[in-house]
Parts: structure tokens; C-alpha cells; sequence
């Protein structure tokens, strides 16, 4: 919170509560020193500093209530370059922390610094997002411009089923779009497979035919037949399985 007569923004540890007047700033922690310490411990790297900490929870009475004022929120800070700040609530505001397993703001930063493939700043737009949707808390954001960083890596998780149904999908080969079923039998892509393969098997030995390749043709009929009836079974299992 902000000391209202220096604008100065402090992290008041929890064991302060017998402090007496100005005290408390002298026990506390201010927001700049922290600031200035990751610059220069690290000046060339990008830093998020993220404050879910500006709550009415310091029941002071008497003169140590009278230092920290009527506002309990913190006061904007000028951006500092490479430094992003995620505050849990607006200038002034005091942050909900109720919940199971932390409050509506750390529970959705956990579960956004999870996705891959999304930018921080986005990242923590998404959070306040969410949090303004679920309470009305919110969320507040400084930050000047800054490179782009993925906490979760840049690439969301590929989907190797859909990759390798899409490789084999759009062939004329039958024994190529079988692959797909032999690697994944009750696969996503599975009947779609089977009516890819019986058009492309038709197609294969109506070509064959014209060709006057017979020998050809009796030779891999049965297989083509084979195929057939095995994916006939997975449709049937499939239909029994389903709800």
C-alpha cells in the first residue's frame, strides 16, 4: 500500500501490527528498492514483478492506523524499461483472497502461465480479464514496451494424431491411409479413415481393371476387402461403446 503522505508504495510484512505511527514505514519494504535491485542484479533481462498483496487485512488501531491512512490500495508508478508490474486490483482498491487454494487473482495466474503458445503481456491480460469477469476486482497492469516472452514456450502442444492424419489423409496410396488405422485403431480420425480408405481402395481397383491388371486386381481385392471389414468391426464397436 501507499504511504498517503509520500505516494510511496510499501509491502508491509504481516508482523507489524504493534507498530506505532510512521513505524510501519521503517518495517516495511518499499516497492522502488525492490525495483531497483532486479535492474541492476539484471539489467539486460525482462522482469514481472506481480503484487497480490493489497488487501485490508492489517486490523491497526490508534496511531499506527492513522500512518497508514483511509486508502489501503497502491498509488501508479512511472514505467520502468524491461519491468513489467501485475497488481491484483485497481489504484486504491483492496483485493479479494477468498477461495480454496489462494484467490480469484493467483488462481488465475496459475492456471494462465500454464498455456503455451501465449505471450506474456497477453498472458496476464487474460488474467485480468478473468478475474473482472468472475468478481468485478480489477486487475491493473504497468508496463512500457517489452520483448516477447512465453513463460510456457512459444508453440502450443502439437497434436501428433491430427499431424499424421493430415500427412496421409489427401493420398491415393490405400495402404499409406491404413497406416493411420494401424497406428491408431480407435483413433479420432478413425471413421473417416475407413471412408477415405474404401473410396480410395474403389478408385484403385477400378484403375487397375481398366488396365486389364486381373492378377493385380485378385491380389489385393482381398485385402482391400480385409480393410473393408475391419473397419466395419470399429464402427460397430464404436456404436456399442457410445452412451
Amino acid at each position: 500500500m501507499a504511504n498517503p503522505e509520500t505516494q510511496l508504495n510499501y509491502l508491509i510484512p504481516v508482523d507489524v501490527a504493534d507498530a506505532e505511527d510512521d513505524k510501519v514505514w521503517f518495517e516495511s519494504f518499499q516497492q522502488n528498492t525492490i525495483i531497483d535491485l532486479l535492474s541492476k542484479q539484471a539489467p539486460n533481462a525482462t522482469h514481472y514483478v506481480v503484487f497480490d498483496a493489497c488487501r485490508n487485512e492489517l486490523n491497526m488501531a490508534g496511531t499506527a492506523a492513522k500512518a497508514l491512512g483511509t486508502n489501503k490500495g497502491f498509488v501508479p508508478i512511472t514505467d520502468t524499461a524491461g519491468l513489467l508490474i501485475a497488481y491484483a486490483t485497481a489504484p486504491r482498491k483492496t483485493a479479494s483472497d477468498v477461495g480454496d487454494y489462494g484467490g480469484p487473482y493467483a488462481k488465475a495466474l496459475a492456471e494462465e502461465l500454464m498455456k503455451p503458445g501465449i505471450e506474456a503481456v497477453t498472458m496476464f491480460r487474460n488474467v485480468q480479464l478473468r478475474v473482472k469477469q468472475t468478481i468485478g476486482q480489477d486487475p491493473w497492469l504497468s508496463f512500457p514496451s517489452l520483448r516477447a516472452v512465453y513463460f510456457a514456450g512459444s508453440k502450443p502442444p502439437e497434436n501428433v494424431e491430427l499431424t499424421f492424419w493430415t500427412s496421409v489423409r489427401d493420398s491415393a496410396n490405400p495402404t499409406l491411409v491404413n497406416t493411420y488405422l494401424q497406428r491408431y485403431p480407435n483413433g479420432e480420425f478413425a471413421p473417416a479413415c475407413c471412408k477415405q480408405n474404401s473410396r480410395v481402395w474403389a478408385a484403385t481397383l477400378e484403375q487397375w481393371m481398366a488396365g486389364g491388371e486381373q492378377r493385380r486386381w485378385r491380389r489385393f481385392g482381398s485385402l482391400a476387402g480385409t480393410q473393408r471389414c475391419h473397419c466395419l468391426s470399429m464402427s460397430r464397436q464404436r456404436t456399442r461403446s457410445a452412451p
